[in-house]
């Protein structure tokens, strides 16, 4: 899987931050910004399916009463989800997600202006409130997959795959709303800000992605060293 990931998707990802610096120089475009965003999810998307046969491989190694302590602890951690996120007011969830867009954005910009503070205020307002409709998927899922492990039928990597496969159809359409329209508030909030942006501010932006990009790189070479030593 390390193989697979370095060879054929850490070039891929050099690639994209390669190309995020052009649309920084272009000024944002919008559509190059929806562009890259879709670039992203389509990478996330080619991960899932190695990454998924790697825990079914490994799944096929555990007992039952490991797998049973598996579903346990996802169950465990769903009751902490429902218990934390679940009782905040709407006033908390949106504080908790500046709070998260500001770290982020600090991580690679450094300090924000007012200019910037204000328009994540005004982006967070507008965002849909997903955390119940996702609490609420997840515990489908987990139910759902709790039967598949605890059974043990001798096609249950299948039926894994199968679930995996239908997750995203069974969606509730107004989460998949909700999901689409918290992607383009994000999308149009983050290009402002970039574009907001200072001198100081795209000065360690670019250092930031630069160094990722370089580091990136570096593990790509390896692997493909690697590879071919071994004849991959």
């Amino acid at each position: 899987f390390l193989e697979w990931h370095r060879q054929e998707e850490l070039p891929f990802y050099v690639v994209l931050l390669d190309d995020s610096l052009v649309i920084l120089d272009d000024g944002v475009p919008l559509q190059s910004a929806r562009q890259m965003s879709d670039r992203i999810e389509e990478a996330a998307i080619r991960f899932q399916d190695p990454f998924l046969e790697l825990l079914l491989n490994t799944g096929e190694d555990l007992s039952s009463e490991q797998r049973a302590e598996f579903v346990k602890n996802l169950l465990a951690k769903q009751e902490e989800f429902e218990s934390d996120r679940l009782a905040r007011t709407d006033l908390e969830y949106r504080d908790d997600l500046k709070a998260r867009f500001d770290k982020q954005l600090k991580r690679y910009m450094g300090s924000l202006t007012s200019e910037q503070t204000t328009r994540i205020e005004e982006g967070v307002a507008q965002m849909t409130r997903l955390d119940r409709f996702w609490l609420e998927d997840r515990r489908v899922w987990i139910e759902a997959l709790a039967d598949i492990l605890v059974a043990a039928d001798p096609d249950w990597p299948d039926q894994v795959r199968l679930l995996i496969a239908g997750r995203d159809e069974a969606l509730l359409p107004a989460y998949r709303q909700g999901i689409d329209h918290n992607g383009e508030v994000i999308l149009q909030l983050s290009r402002d800000v970039l574009i907001a942006r200072s001198d100081k501010q795209d000065r360690k932006l670019r250092g930031k992605l630069t160094a990722l990009r370089d580091d990136l790189a570096a593990l790509a070479k390896k692997g493909s060293e690697q590879g071919a030593e071994r004849g991959v």
